[in-house]
């Protein structure tokens, strides 16, 4: 696969912010090439045939094997040279691109680890309500939050209010750290207003405060 095929899969490759547009990317190349059901497919993949039993459903069985591993070494390929250098390193020895794709996700999904902040040091504040259970509800904020689309992201924060001071990235960021650093002021200004003194203390994995 040429430089130029590369491009055209993803402007750019695999790092910790970008998960969520990477990975549509890659996604529907992989559809476009008819090997996303090598990633998804629940099923065990084809064994290799028993050379040393050579009749009609070994020849097949071998057929089958042969298709998937070529099937498998082009989607395996897709995602690795679309991989930056960190991402390589996580999925470098393995060799199906089903547990690729998943490691890959795993580990550079946005997550909202919940942030504990305290009103005061006598009086402990709740904990951010969302857990890892509503993962899938992270991507959508994100975006939103990362397009500068304030009516989807003040949607998501009236369903649920304490999304403000959680961390929604790999690197530990909140709403308010991903809309400054994409230069949405408005946004930036509102979501203060949201915020308490403690939550804009929250630093991301860069020491960068939420107030900075």
């Amino acid at each position: 696969m040429s430089s130029s095929e590369k491009e055209r899969i993803v402007p750019e490759v695999l790092d910790k912010e970008n998960y969520a547009d990477w990975s549509v990317r890659v996604h529907t190349y992989l559809l476009a090439k008819d090997l996303w059901d090598i990633v998804e497919s629940n099923d065990e993949p084809p064994k290799p045939a028993d050379h040393g039993n050579v009749d009609e459903n070994s020849d097949r069985v071998g057929a089958e094997y042969r298709a998937w591993r070529k099937k498998n070494a082009a989607a395996l390929h897709a995602i690795q040279i679309c991989c930056g250098p960190d991402a390589f390193s996580v999925i470098r020895n393995i060799t199906s691109a089903k547990i690729a794709w998943k490691t890959l996700a795993s580990k550079f999904k946005p997550q909202l680890l919940r942030a504990k902040t305290m009103k005061s040091s006598e009086s402990p504040r709740s904990e951010v309500t969302i857990s890892s259970e509503d993962f899938n509800l992270i991507e959508p904020f994100y975006n939103a939050v990362w397009s500068g689309d304030w009516q989807a992201t003040n949607e998501f924060i009236a369903r649920n209010p304490d999304v403000v001071r959680a961390r929604i990235t790999y690197s530990g960021r909140t709403a308010l750290h991903v809309a400054a650093v994409n230069g949405h002021m408005s946004m930036v200004e509102t979501l203060v207003d949201k915020m308490s003194e403690e939550d804009l203390e929250i630093k991301d994995a860069f020491n960068t405060v939420n107030h900075g």
